[in-house]
């Protein structure tokens, strides 16, 4: 599928780049068509031009004929001044009427007639040809046209003086002759010579004209011709590029699916794995919590068995000292040498022993009673309500019981009355945890003025406790890690990092709390716990049946 899909795509490219060049073509094609647009344009204006002005040499000629054969016939002087004027505006020596190749002597020629159009710039009929780009040979026709007309001009003031020279007696003879001069086979030659050479340039300009109109009308035919095809052309590409463009979005689909069929493939085993570690570390983690558990509870037995061996080992020394001091006085009273003063010293070893044995044994009482409730406590999950200040004072003492722990000083800050409703057995847990994370951890063997104070409030049916001491204090680069599990400074001792990732796990999801802490270097730490008053589930019940106020 790569392959095919690499070999549509350089496929694609090509009929790209042939359609940008197709259009580039077709762009050029239109622009010259444009041009020979153009030229067809300018042909045809210089062919039409050349017509009026052809018209004109032609009508120069006819005219002076017309004005001189006027002048003969009726002496009228007004015709003579329109032939002289005729003659200055071909020559350029007067102005030529605009619109000059349209009628203009025949409205001038009545008794009141008007010139139709005003005068404009003085140009000969050379000039104005010259200006449209005639051929040399063409210019020769005009010449030769013009030498002719001069020729005839000869004729017609000959005729002009015959009559301007006679007497009027001889007037009507003169005229007669005059008019039939104008009439004359050497007038007609020379008119005949004019219009051959005029019929000359008409024909040459046109064949000149009509091959520059076919020629430019052939460009413009096979400029469209090309843009035509070269617009088919693109045409059948762009449908080709429709297709191979559909093509290629399938096999990019086809592409995709797969891809996603793979990956998803992929992050499902992945996902089994990932589940199945997830499953495995939350067993280890509540096996090791289990164990963290455990290992408190033994750390605290371990303590109350050492604080017990003391008053037990003082029982038993002050018993076996009895059993002497009976021992000696029974063989004083075999000998029968009983005194008062032994008797005395006897009641009174007697006296003291007892209130040894029972000062120990009360002592022994009090440790036995403490940690037979926190023991209790540990395995109780049973929502009940708690008063905090003697159980904090028991846990805090079983810690205290170790030989380590005896001369730090522990502050309470705690109203007697002040209780709680939640689960004992999670709550000793977190206290546990705490206390042994504050006791190991804060004072590191440093217990010289070592000092741990223990405030509890109640506000707004939540108790806020805060255990502060003066021990070294949390690093600040590890501030942010020391509620993450397996996180510990005390790897090289065996501690599992499990601690306070347990005090935040239950008191966020168990107790329904909340768990912080403020630490500076050599200054101490405080942490801070948030607990709710727990609600049965009975109590919770009979809240939501109390009717509303």
């Amino acid at each position: 599928m790569q392959k095919e899909l690499q070999l549509n795509i350089k496929r694609l490219s090509l009929l790209n780049l042939v359609a940008v060049i197709l259009a580039g073509l077709t762009a050029l094609s239109v622009y010259l068509m444009y041009g020979s647009l153009k030229t067809i344009e300018a042909e045809t204006k210089v062919r039409y031009q050349s017509y009026i002005l052809a018209e004109q040499v032609r009508q120069s000629s006819d005219q002076l004929s017309l004005m001189a054969r006027a002048y003969t016939v009726t002496g009228n002087t007004k015709f003579l001044d329109f032939f002289n004027q005729i003659l200055a505006i071909r020559n350029g020596e007067a102005p030529r009427p605009e619109d000059y190749h349209r009628v203009y002597w025949d409205m001038l020629m009545p008794h009141n007639g008007k010139a139709p159009f005003p005068d404009g710039e003085k140009k000969s009929l050379q000039v104005m040809l010259n200006s449209i780009g005639i051929t040399d040979e063409e210019m020769q026709q005009i010449r030769l046209a013009e030498k002719a007309s001069n020729d005839l001009t000869k004729i017609e003031y000959a005729a002009f003086q015959a009559l301007a020279n006679k007497p009027d007696e001889n007037m009507e003879k003169e005229q007669i002759d005059a008019i039939l001069s104008l009439y004359s086979d050497d007038y007609f030659l020379a008119k005949s010579e004019i219009m051959s050479h005029i019929n000359n340039f008409l024909f040459m300009l046109d064949y000149r004209t009509e091959q520059n109109l076919d020629i430019a009308t052939r460009d413009h035919y096979l400029m469209s011709l090309f843009s035509f095809c070269c617009f088919i052309t693109i045409l059948i590409v762009l449908y080709f590029i429709g297709r191979l463009r559909k093509s290629l979005n399938h096999l990019y689909v086809s592409s995709l699916e797969a891809e996603v069929a793979e990956k998803t493939s992929s992050l499902t085993e992945k996902n089994v794995q990932l589940k199945e570690s997830m499953d495995l570390m939350a067993k280890t983690q509540k096996y090791l919590m289990e164990a963290e558990k455990t290992a408190a509870l033994g750390r605290l037995v371990v303590g109350v068995a050492h604080e017990v061996n003391t008053p037990v080992g003082i029982c038993i020394t002050a018993v076996s000292y009895l059993e002497d001091e009976n021992k000696k006085m029974g063989k004083v009273l075999a000998d029968k040498r009983v005194s008062k003063g032994s008797l005395e010293k006897y009641v009174h070893t007697s006296e003291e022993i007892s209130l040894l044995l029972h000062s120990n044994l009360d002592r022994l009482v009090e440790l036995i009673t403490s940690f037979k409730q926190i023991a209790a406590d540990q395995h109780c999950d049973e929502l009940r309500v708690i008063n905090l200040n003697p159980h904090l004072h028991d846990i805090v003492m079983s810690f205290k019981s170790d030989s380590k722990n005896k001369n730090v000083e522990v502050i309470f800050n705690i109203p007697d009355d002040l209780k709680i409703q939640s689960y004992p057995g999670t709550f000793n847990h977190v206290m546990t945890n705490l206390f042994s994370n504050v006791f190991f951890h804060a004072f590191d063997g440093q217990i010289e003025g070592a000092k741990i104070e223990v405030s509890a409030s109640f506000k707004h049916n939540n108790v806020f406790i805060s255990v502060k001491d003066n021990g070294c204090g949390i690093s600040e680069d590890i501030q942010d890690k020391i509620f993450d599990p397996f996180f510990t400074t005390k790897r090289v001792q065996k501690n599992t990092g499990l601690g306070l990732y347990a005090v935040m796990n239950l008191v966020t999801q168990k107790l329904k709390g909340s768990i912080s802490f403020e630490s500076e270097e050599q200054t101490g730490t405080t942490f801070y716990l948030t607990l709710p008053n727990l609600q049965t589930e009975h109590e919770i019940t009979q809240s939501d049946d109390k009717e509303p106020l």
